[in-house]
C-alpha cells in the first residue's frame, strides 16, 4: 500500500493517481486537511503500541507531496491558532510513527532540505559553481557587495516566497537590485532575504531528481522581457536537454547530503557553457515538465515507491 499525503488542491497527486489507476496499484491519499475527518489512533501502554490511520493495516511506502491543515470555524484567532497547532504537531507526530523506511521523502529532511542558505553550503561543497551570496542587515556590507559586483545584483525570498493577500496565494518573485536602489538605501528596510550577483544566462534549467534518475529540462528564458530575471512570470515551454554526466552526479550527491529521494533543482547555464546552482526545492512542482518534454518523471516515483 501506497500513502500519499497531500491535500484536496494538489494537481501534481492527481496526475500520478490517474497512472496507479491504470497500472492498478493500490494506494491511499490522505488529504491533510481532512484530518478530523479521519479516523486516527495512536494507543500505547505497557504491552504494545498501536497507530492506525483510517484504518489502514499495511503501509509500504509513503510519498509526502504537500500539507493543508484543516480550516477551523473558531472565531478567537488565539484559540483558532493553538488548534492550528496542535494539528500540525500531530501531523509531524504522526510521521513518525508510520512504519515504513521507504519515503519519498521523509518530512523532517524535506523541512531542512529546504533552507537555501543550507543548500548553497552543500552545493559548493560538492564542487557546484555558485552566484556570490550575502544575506544580511547591513547597509554598509549591502552597498559593499554590490560595489564588488558593478552593481548587479537579485534579490529574492529566503523562505518559499509566498503570500496570501485578500484570501489569495500570490508569489514573491525573484528581481534585480539596481543601482538606483543601493544609492538610495537608506529608504529601505533591510529584511532577511537572499541577495545574489545578477548572473547572465544562455537557458535555465529545472532538474528533477528521483532517487538516482535524473530529468533535465531547459526554458528559454531570456527571449521575453517579462522572464529574464525570474522564468515563473509567464507560462513558457521546457524541452528536455541533457546535463553533462558530472553535473548529473553532482545532483545525485546533493540529494544524498540532504537525505531525500526527491528534488527539483533550478540552475542556470551561462553564455560560457558554465552551470550555475541556484537552489533545489525538495517538494517542486514537475507534472508541467513532463507534460511539455515527455519525461518519465511520474514513472520514476512509481517505479520508487512500488518496487
Amino acid at each position: 500500500m501506497i500513502l500519499i499525503i497531500t491535500h484536496k488542491l494538489d494537481y501534481t497527486t492527481d496526475f500520478v493517481i490517474e497512472k496507479l489507476n491504470q497500472l492498478n496499484i493500490e494506494y491511499y491519499r490522505f488529504n491533510c486537511e481532512d484530518i478530523d475527518r479521519n479516523n486516527y489512533t495512536y494507543n500505547i501502554n505497557s504491552d504494545k503500541t498501536i497507530f492506525s490511520l483510517h484504518g489502514l493495516e499495511k503501509i509500504d511506502s509513503v510519498w509526502f507531496r504537500r500539507t493543508k491543515l484543516p480550516d477551523v470555524e473558531i472565531e478567537n484567532s488565539a484559540e483558532k491558532l493553538y488548534l492550528l497547532n496542535d494539528y500540525d504537531t500531530l501531523l509531524e507526530n504522526m510521521y513518525h510513527l508510520i512504519s515504513t523506511k521507504k519515503w519519498l521523502s521523509f518530512p523532517p529532511n524535506v523541512y531542512r532540505a529546504e533552507n537555501k542558505l543550507l543548500q548553497l553550503q552543500l552545493a559548493t561543497n560538492l564542487g557546484f559553481t555558485i552566484p556570490s551570496t550575502i544575506v544580511t542587515n547591513s547597509k554598509d556590507e549591502l552597498i559593499k557587495f554590490s560595489n564588488n559586483h558593478n552593481n548587479s545584483l537579485i534579490i529574492k525570498p529566503i523562505n518559499q516566497g509566498r503570500i496570501k493577500y485578500d484570501g489569495k496565494i500570490k508569489n514573491i518573485f525573484t528581481n534585480k537590485i539596481g543601482k538606483k536602489h543601493i544609492e538610495n538605501i537608506a529608504d529601505f528596510n533591510l529584511t532577511p532575504s537572499i541577495i545574489q550577483q545578477n548572473i547572465e544566462k544562455d537557458v535555465e534549467l529545472r532538474i528533477t531528481v528521483v532517487n538516482d534518475n535524473v530529468f533535465a529540462a531547459q526554458v528559454d528564458s531570456q527571449n521575453n522581457d517579462q522572464t529574464k530575471v525570474d522564468w515563473r512570470k509567464e507560462k513558457l515551454k521546457f524541452q528536455k536537454y541533457t546535463l553533462p554526466k558530472e553535473i548529473e552526479q553532482k545532483c545525485i550527491e546533493l540529494l544524498n547530503l540532504l537525505d531525500i529521494s526527491f528534488g527539483a533543482i533550478d540552475m542556470i547555464k551561462t553564455p560560457t557553457g558554465e552551470y550555475i546552482f541556484l537552489e533545489i526545492n525538495p517538494n517542486g512542482q514537475w507534472a508541467w515538465i513532463e507534460i511539455d518534454t515527455g519525461l518519465k518523471i511520474s514513472d520514476a516515483i512509481i517505479k520508487f515507491l512500488h518496487k
